[in-house]
């Protein structure tokens, strides 16, 4: 990173989470490819231990979505059961670490 940016340049570009959720979200289609990128973004953000509220809420969001959508196709799932899955999925994204 070093050799390529200057890190304050990176720290403002980093603080700017809405338009970057936003621009991902509108450049790609895909629910797996949205979170892989926002979860690419958080990784750095963690890296230059920067707060990022809206991006890890972001990223529960599709990871819930993404879990309960596979869940639904293998019909595996009531509706008690998707409301248990997403309150696990919740509580695990939102743990540090």
């Amino acid at each position: 990173m070093h050799d390529n940016f200057n890190e304050d340049d990176v720290h403002e570009l980093l603080k700017i989470e809405n338009e970057i959720i936003e621009f991902i979200e509108g450049k790609y289609d895909k629910l797996t490819t949205i979170k892989n990128k926002l979860c690419g973004i958080l990784k750095v953000n963690n890296l230059l231990n920067l707060e990022c509220t809206q991006l890890k809420s972001k990223i529960d969001h599709y990871m819930v979505t993404l879990s309960l959508r596979q869940r639904s196709i293998q019909g595996v799932c009531s509706v008690d059961e998707h409301q248990k899955f997403k309150n696990k999925c919740v509580h695990f994204c939102s743990s540090p670490g």
